[in-house]
């Protein structure tokens, strides 16, 4: 339960939403205090609340008069002098003497309380800022320069009093928050680069209860009446406007002959002889009635899907005025047209134009029910990060202890090696790692090895990938990239191809190539024209709904069967959606529908367990190409892609190849000076680091990371101090302390360091990647942590390098990968508590740990399969599986999944743990029993025995069959297995089977008798395993293959020597030979060819023929047909046809060259013939 004070002073319309705000976090079981004016206490006391007032009831009526400053920025300053500094100190004692360590959080209205915003900077409270509108973020400009000009030695005045450096940096500190919550839908006001860098739009706030209320009896009669429902006007509990708003709106209204209910509690504001027609109420209550004025307001009236006229003045009303007539529901008129005739026909064109009605409906619709569950858990998440932050400085302490013992040993290492010549390390790694005596003999030992080019993946050498294409095109150009990208990863891979356009066939055949891939990967490349060129019962109109309806029901089939199609399959299918011909893409007609068909791909299949999708926005951001498209190649043999376009789809699919292979990385560890920032913190200062362009860009693409899983770590030579004060107090840093899972800012060595966080987050050194600007910190970490991925930072080359890191790549994310972050910090608050408490008893008490066991679901498939890749300590039998294998298991009969989920009152774990059992005659075979580190130690294990023995018990069956494969990591699951069911064990061949009687296991119970240090040393990371990382390879990648151009120039840099023909080698003369002779050379990967060299000899086939007569085409400006290398197979035989028609052409403008106009016209014969059989 947190200790919320939620701050806030206003008018009604800004009260409410905090009110509401308050009562949903009173019902999620939260203490909330709420802070306001005098005027709102009775208010508070119907909603249940705690309430403090902040002022008397003559201050309160100031606040309200002096409204009317704020129109003004000469009078914002005396307004804040007379309404908001006079109670800076009042407000800081009453939140001081609120205050609970490590549970209170500060909610204020940004502005209405600046001594809760000096307590939080004080006290070390959380603060989260409330928006209400876009203009008070828009305006922190402003209000910083008049800060400086009038209110600086103010507010620094009472800094000071509170003990409090003084700021100079106006705008930073108006920025200040742990969060803020944006109080409109992000469609009403987009976030902008000036703003905050942490905004959470959750929408208007609105709360029946504050709103409510009944509605007079002659209000219900003025609306029952069988007349034009009246205009309504109200401009808030403000006194923002003169008389001159409602005198001239009453008038409108007269004019148009319209009734009017005017609302405002000020009966100066309002004529004393009001019109017939006209009535005055001083409150009518917003959830029952719509009508205009403020932000508050604006909300319901969108909800009721009426116009608004905006008779906007002063605060924030012009600037919200004016983003509700952009989007077409408002219309709104500045003071200087404040008269009758204005607002009448202003009012006339609201009410009668269609376009206006139409739009308010559909804003509307935009405005959805709101919630404020958006808010609380913000709000709860902010507190929960500043709990684990507090813990992760708390746990500072004790690893700079564990660190400091190690210190003198790897001191004494690192000395030891570096007086070593290189070949005397190598002989002493060679005998040490005979020896493998001690964990500082291994670390020396890695010395000697090396990562150069290897992979992470640990495959087998003999087992060979079978990469199996399918396409709606000609795809066999694919292959060269292929080739060439599994070569360099070092995969062992054929690559076949399927007949062309047989996709549905390949998928629907049992005996076809990919149903009979038991081995590798299933590629389908698609596009969505050729489902219409495949197509010939339309004509070629994409105007006609037959054909665009055809289509779509094709490509609905298609995913329909790959659906079933690899739900069945246990290997990875990659699709990739190609890009269309330009024509089509720029075509008025046919774009919409190609979009169209993308978002329905996108919708059946981004959720598949085991479709991996890849679109054409991807390919292009990762691999551009301008000129994609061969038009020739394409219509001569439906060879779509240029050779450039086919170098990056191949990139892109050996991306994702080595992705899926790979093991995951979990962790970012980041060096600060020159990496993070250009300057030295700590000669520096704050101000004195430079976060330009290319550092920002760093920071961005790490948050991206964060957001996506990753978690971020600090590993600095540095004072603490001066690093954590960059991130406090820098301006422009894009990462924030709450990003940082863990650091280590001090003067011993990284390798030292870098250990230490694999023990703290008890993860392996191989889930590390980590970046320096210092080539001597790297080569170090590769020398003593070859598992790492180590990069060295060229600042030059971000964000190109950093995008074509691949192992950066994240392609299918789990709702725990998302929440990684938090669940470690969550963690580290557990590690508070743990050193709080004497016995591990005590421990769980404290946590209220629930555990839950359900059978899994489809959307955590992916998650249970990743559990079984990436759990390795707590996993009995350690058997691995992809989601498309998971997924075919929960479909066997007599096959049980199961997911275990806990939570805690630090937060909840996720889905932690997995049970896969099969349905025996006698006894309950437990094929799965695995559970992530981070539950571990808590009893969980435990609990999910005793549901083995309910399963078993509910199907009649008198054993649990539970076998036991001991590996390298999987000590823990021995241990446990040794300490509750010892006495049921039996050996098995190289296993130990567990048959233990369904009864007794069904009570089985965790009893904690021994110490958490105990408990602890049992759970020590084991760090031994060596996988080593492939950081030269990467970086290969990464600094010279990361656009197609550099990718097809290595490709054609690979010549191979002329084969052994009969044809006597005789080199191109004429100037045409010699260019034909260099496309030819290109396509076929040759370092020379003769004259007289048969093309089909020399290895060319009729796909290549497609490529170089397109090439051709464009190098002589005319069509060279594809037929033309049959008849004329020679360098010779086609550079003199080129010749004559060249000649013909320059004689004979309009003429035709008789060969080549036949040429073609078999061409296209033929291809129409292919096509028939085709669809047929």
């Amino acid at each position: 339960m947190a200790n919320i004070l939620l701050i806030t002073r206003g008018t009604r319309g800004d009260i409410i939403g905090c009110v509401a705000i308050a009562r949903a976090l009173q019902n999620r079981g939260h203490k909330v205090v709420l802070l306001t004016n005098s005027f709102y206490a009775e208010l508070a006391k119907e909603a249940g609340l705690e309430f403090i007032a902040l002022d008397t009831k003559e201050q309160f009526n100031q606040l309200i008069e002096d409204g009317h400053l704020l129109n003004n920025p000469t009078g914002i300053s005396t307004f804040f002098e007379r309404n908001i500094l006079n109670s800076v100190i009042s407000d800081y004692e009453i939140v001081k003497s609120k205050f609970i360590p490590n549970q209170t959080i500060i909610v204020t209205r940004h502005l209405s309380a600046l001594g809760a915003v000096l307590a939080s900077e004080k006290l070390n409270i959380p603060l989260v800022q409330l928006f209400l509108h876009a203009a008070s973020v828009v305006t922190i400009p402003i209000l910083a320069e008049i800060c400086a000009s009038s209110l600086a030695s103010n507010i620094n005045s009472l800094r000071k009093q509170v003990g409090l450096t003084t700021i100079s940096d106006w705008e930073t500190w108006l920025k200040y928050s742990h969060n803020n919550i944006m109080s409109w839908p992000e469609w009403f006001a987009t976030p902008e680069k000036s703003w905050p860098v942490k905004v959470n739009p959750i929408g208007f706030l609105t709360d029946e209860f504050t709103e409510g209320g009944t509605i007079p009896e002659e209000v219900e009669r003025i609306l029952s009446e069988d007349k034009d429902k009246p205009i309504l006007i109200n401009a808030g509990t403000g006194k923002f406007l003169s008389d001159k708003f409602y005198s001239s709106s009453i008038a409108a209204c007269q004019k148009l002959g319209y009734r009017a209910i005017v609302v405002t509690p000020y009966d100066e504001f309002v004529p004393k002889n009001l019109p017939k027609g006209v009535y005055h109420f001083k409150y009518l209550p917003f959830a029952k009635l719509m009508y205009h004025g403020g932000t508050a307001i604006l909300a319901r009236a969108i909800d009721a899907g009426i116009p608004q006229l905006a008779l906007a003045f002063g605060a924030e009303r012009p600037d919200t005025a004016t983003r509700l007539e952009k989007l077409g529901g408002a219309k709104y008129l500045s003071a200087p047209h404040w008269h009758a005739d204005e607002i009448a026909q202003a009012l006339q064109y609201l009410l009668s134009s269609d376009s206006v009605a139409n739009r308010c409906q559909e804003l509307k619709k935009l405005q959805k029910a709101h919630s404020n569950t958006d808010v609380c858990e913000t709000i709860e998440k902010t507190l929960a990060t500043h709990q684990a932050n507090q813990a992760n400085q708390a746990n500072q302490a004790n690893q700079a202890n564990q660190a400091n013992q190690a210190n003198s040993v790897i001191e004494n290492r690192i000395e030891q090696v570096n007086q070593l010549s290189a070949d005397k390390q190598a002989l002493l790694a060679l005998l040490l790692s005979k020896k493998q005596s001690n964990a500082t003999t291994e670390n020396i030992s890695n010395l000697a090895k090396t990562s150069k080019d290897s992979l992470a993946i640990q495959q087998n050498p003999q087992l060979i990938e079978n990469i199996v294409v399918a396409a709606t095109f000609t795809a066999q150009p694919i292959a060269v990239a292929l080739d060439f990208w599994m070569k360099k990863l070092d995969i062992s891979a054929k690559v076949e191809f399927v007949p062309y356009n047989q996709i549905f066939q390949q998928l629907i055949d049992k005996n076809s190539l990919i149903s009979n891939n038991k081995n590798g990967f299933n590629i389908l490349l698609v596009r969505i024209e050729d489902f219409y060129q495949a197509n010939q019962e339309y004509s070629n109109d994409w105007s006609n709904p037959a054909v665009n309806t055809g289509i779509e029901n094709n490509l609905r089939s298609l995913l329909e069967i790959l659906t079933l199609t690899v739900q069945k399959s246990a290997l990875p299918y990659l699709f990739v959606l190609c890009p269309s011909s330009p024509s089509n893409l720029n075509s008025l007609l046919i774009h919409p529908f190609l979009a169209k068909m993308q978002d329905l791909i996108l919708e059946k299949l981004q959720n598949i367990n085991g479709i991996y999708l890849t679109t054409p926005q991807e390919i292009n951001s990762y691999y551009p190409v301008i000129d994609y498209y061969d038009q020739q190649s394409d219509k001569a043999a439906h060879i779509p892609y240029s050779p450039l376009f086919f170098t990056a789809l191949g990139t892109i699919l050996a991306r994702r190849i080595y992705k899926i292979k790979s093991k995951p990385r979990k962790v970012i560890v980041l060096d600060c000076d020159q990496t993070l920032w250009q300057g030295v913190c700590g000669e520096d200062g704050v101000l004195g680091v430079k976060i330009d362009s290319p550092y920002k860009a760093l920071q961005h693409f790490v948050l991206s990371q964060y957001h996506q899983g990753m978690l971020i770590c600090l590993c600095s030579k540095n004072n603490e101090e001066d690093v954590l004060e960059v991130f406090n107090k820098h301006p422009e840093m894009v990462l924030k302390l709450e990003h940082i899972v863990a650091w280590r800012i001090n003067w011993q060595h990284k390798s030292e360091n870098i250990y230490s966080l694999t023990q703290e987050l008890k993860l392996g050194l191989d889930s590390f990647i980590f970046i320096d600007d210092s080539s001597l910190e790297c080569a170090q970490i590769e020398s003593l942590h070859p598992e790492v991925l180590t990069l060295l930072l060229d600042t030059n080359k971000i964000p190109r390098f950093l995008n074509h890191i691949w192992d950066f790549d994240h392609l299918k994310l789990t709702r725990e990968d998302k929440r990684r972050s938090i669940l470690y910090k969550e963690n580290l608050a557990r590690e508070l508590l743990s050193q709080q408490t004497t016995s591990l008893k005590e421990f769980l008490a404290q946590l209220n740990l629930q555990v839950t066991i359900d059978p899994m679901k489809p959307e955590q498939v992916n998650r249970v399969a990743q559990l079984t890749q990436r759990t390795n300590q707590f996993n009995l039998t350690a058997i691995i599986r992809n989601d498309s294998e998971v997924e075919k298991l929960s479909q066997q009969t007599g096959f049980q999944i199961l997911v275990v989920e806990a939570k805690d009152r630090f937060g909840d774990y996720g889905l932690v743990g997995v049970i896969i059992v099969e349905l025996g005659k006698e006894a309950l075979q437990v094929d799965t029993f695995l559970l992530s580190c981070r539950a571990l130690g808590r009893g969980v294990e435990y609990i999910m025995a005793a549901k083995l023995g309910e399963i078993a018990t509910l199907n009649q069956l008198s054993y649990v069959d539970i076998v036991y494969h001991e590996t390298s990591k999987n000590k823990p699951a021995k241990e446990f297995l040794f300490t509750a069911i010892a006495q049921y064990k039996q050996e098995v061949r190289e296993n130990i089977l567990f048959k233990v009687p369904a009864n007794f296991i069904y009570n089985l119970a965790y009893n904690p008798t021994e110490t958490l240090n105990k408990t602890k040393e049992k759970l020590t990371f084991n760090n031994n395993e060596k996988v080593l990382a492939n950081s030269h390879l990467l970086l290969d990648i990464a600094n010279n293959f990361s656009t197609p151009e550099e990718i097809l120039a290595a490709i054609q840099a690979q010549k191979a020597i002329r084969p052994n023909i009969s044809t006597e080698f005789l080199a191109p003369q004429s100037e045409v030979e010699k260019r034909v002779a260099q496309i030819w050379l290109e396509a076929l990967g040759l370092k020379e060819i003769g004259l007289n060299d048969n093309f089909f000899d020399l290895g060319g086939h009729s796909f290549l023929a497609a490529q170089i007569a397109s090439r051709l085409s464009k190098e002589f400006n005319f069509e060279v047909p594809i037929l033309a290398f049959f008849e004329k197979p020679t360098i010779a035989t086609l550079a003199k046809l080129i010749s004559q028609q060249s000649n013909n052409l320059n004689q004979k403008p309009q003429a035709k060259d008789s060969y080549l106009d036949e040429s073609i016209a078999m061409a296209n014969r033929r291809k129409n013939k292919l096509k028939q059989r085709n669809f047929q």
